[in-house]
Formats: structure tokens, sequence, C-alpha cells
């Protein structure tokens, strides 16, 4: 890339990655893309994106695609505070791009269409490289190359080109699935239950294709939930049920969730999925100590440590409500006790 002038094609996490490092050597820099797409941002407000997205209370601002009835209802009869919050975040985020005026990397669809894995973090020297114009952004399409290497863009511009490089995604490619199975892989993913398992497909699991913003956490799980099953443990339900299932996630993805070609992961949607894996195995889906930890302290691997031992015949981790339950039960005997012992004492005086 080095003193050549150099033109990336798309918008996501390859793309600026490359743009990035084409910045720092190459004569000129251009940004090509159809559609602006959010970035998540290091830090905003100063708070560090993992303790904004992976907390009960923003899981519950995201659809499941198994939501229980009280998120149904709030959003449906409170989306009003749903939209509230996403425009609130959406406003802080911009804030901290500080792009300059009418930079057409500015987004206007909502935040949560961008909300999966592939999202990209806006690194530190990216806005100043924009504001610099090392990187030049170009809102269109590639109409046609010249022969003389010059490229013509849709919107009627010209750019001299020397590197050409398509950062525009990827496709889901598993070659070492026998081609019995490899009818199975749609254009957004091989679909599973509990993004793990095919009915169809047997003794083979795919722990890490249930990838969701936290990776590592839901990986571990889902190889936990899969040794349950292996050990006998967890026993699934009917190769119909799970077909059944897996094609209902599936729909409800293509309607709701950006088309991507990993939509059969978990993106932003960690807790409620994570949630489901836990209750499979009969494990306390609630790690935290107290309701506001609970609800709005980010959840890290670090919660899921007894997880193993749990299944393994240890001791089962106690939730907040289960604590506030034993407390309240403890002081309500004890002070039943008291007023037994005044009365008698009444009594006998």
């Amino acid at each position: 890339m080095e003193g050549k002038d150099v033109i990336i094609v798309g918008c996501g996490a390859t793309a600026t990655g490359i743009a990035i490092a084409a910045a720092k050597v190459a004569k000129s820099t251009t940004l090509v893309f159809r559609k602006p797409v959010w970035m998540l941002n290091l830090h905003t407000c100063g708070i560090h994106f993992h303790f904004i997205f992976h907390n009960r209370f923003t899981a519950l601002m995201l659809p499941y695609w198994k939501s229980s009835g009280v998120v149904r209802g709030l959003h449906t009869w409170g989306s009003f505070i749903i939209r509230g919050f996403w425009k609130v975040t959406e406003f802080l985020t911009l804030r901290e791009y500080d792009y300059p005026p009418n930079c057409p990397l500015i987004p206007t669809h909502p935040l949560v269409e961008d909300l999966f894995p592939g999202i990209s973090l806006r690194l530190p020297n990216w806005t100043e490289l924009i504001r610099n114009q090392k990187i030049i952004p170009i809102k269109s399409e590639i109409l046609r190359i010249t022969n003389e290497g010059e490229i013509i863009l849709k919107n009627g511009e010209k750019k001299n080109c020397n590197l050409l490089i398509l950062g525009t995604g990827h496709q889901i490619n598993l070659p070492y699935l026998p081609k019995d199975y490899q009818h199975l892989i749609e254009s957004d993913g091989l679909h599973l239950y509990r993004t793990l398992i095919h009915p169809d497909i047997p003794q083979m699991s795919f722990a890490g294709f249930n990838h969701a913003l936290i990776h590592q956490t839901v990986v571990h799980l889902g190889a936990l939930w899969t040794t349950q099953v292996l050990k006998g443990k967890l026993i699934l339900p009917s190769r119909d049920e799970m077909l059944k299932e897996i094609d209902e996630i599936k729909k409800w993805k293509r309607v709701n969730l950006r088309s991507h070609p990993a939509n059969h992961g978990v993106f932003g949607r960690l807790m409620p999925y994570a949630d489901e894996l836990c209750r499979d195995m009969k494990v306390n889906p609630y790690r935290k100590r107290f309701f506001i930890t609970e609800y709005f302290r980010a959840y890290e691997a670090r919660d899921y440590l007894g997880v193993e031992d749990e299944l393994n015949g240890g001791l089962r981790h106690q939730s907040f409500l289960e604590m506030y339950f034993i407390f309240f039960a403890a002081t309500a005997y004890i002070v039943r006790g008291i007023l037994q012992s005044n009365k008698k004492i009444s009594i006998q005086s």
C-alpha cells in the first residue's frame, strides 16, 4: 500500500481496519461504501462499552426471539421507554464520534440494527484520520473500472486507484462438513438448536457459532451445555421439536435483525441466551448478589466461574432473589420468635 492510491470498499470492521493501516503509508486512502454503520466507542461519557451493553437492563431494551411476557409487554406498551433509551444512547455515541459536519459516515438508521458480532470498535485515531482527510469517506458505489486504473463511482466522481481492496464481509463456509449436510448452510449461516447443534448432524456441536458481543463467555457456556448433552444429563427435545424451534427463530431473525451472513449467532443478546443455556443445565442464571448489580452491572466471564462446579455437584449459586428470600424468611422467623416469647412473658406476669 505504500505510496499508492488505495480504495477500500466497505464500512465495517474489516474495511475500517484496513483503511487505518493504509492511511499510515499510502499516497491517498479512500473508503467507498453504500451505507454508513455504527461503531462502538471504547468509552462513552467515560464508561467502557462493556458496562453499557453487557448488563440485564440493556438486555431488556433489545427484542429477543424468546422473550417473556413481561419483556414483550415492555416492547409493546412501553415502547416509548425503549425508543428513549436508544435515542439517548445514539446521541451520546455520535457525540463521541466528533465527525466533521455533514460527514457521510454519520449513520441515520437505529443503532440496534448494527448490534451484531461484527460491529466495529472505533479506534482512538479513527476520527483524527477522518478530520485530517487522511481517509476520505465517500458514500457511493463503484460503477466501473477503466483500463487506466481509474474508478468511476455511481455519484459521478472519478478516483485514481493503484490498489482496490474489497472489505465487504464474508460468507459462511464449512468445508469440513460432509457434503450430505452442506445443504443445511443457508445464505445467513447454519441455523442450529440453541445455536449449538443440529438434530440432523449427528455427534457434532458448533461451540463458537453462538458468538455474541462477549464471545468467550457464551462459547464456554455452550461447551458446558454440550458436555451435559454428551453425558446424558441434559435431555434434548425430539427432532421435530428442535427443527420447529430452529425454523421459528430463523424466521424471527430474518424479520427483526439486519441481514448478515452470521445471522445464526447471538448478536448483542448475551443475557437472555446465557439464561437459556443455564436453565437447560438447571443452573441458576442469576449470578449477582444484589438487585442493583444484577440488573445494572456488566456481566463478565468471572460471573460464570462457578457453573462447572455446580454441574459437578458443588454448591448451587444463590441469586439475589434467593438471598433476599432467605434474609426476609430468617428475619420473619426471628421476629415471630421474639413476639411469641414476649407473649408468654406477659401471660406469666
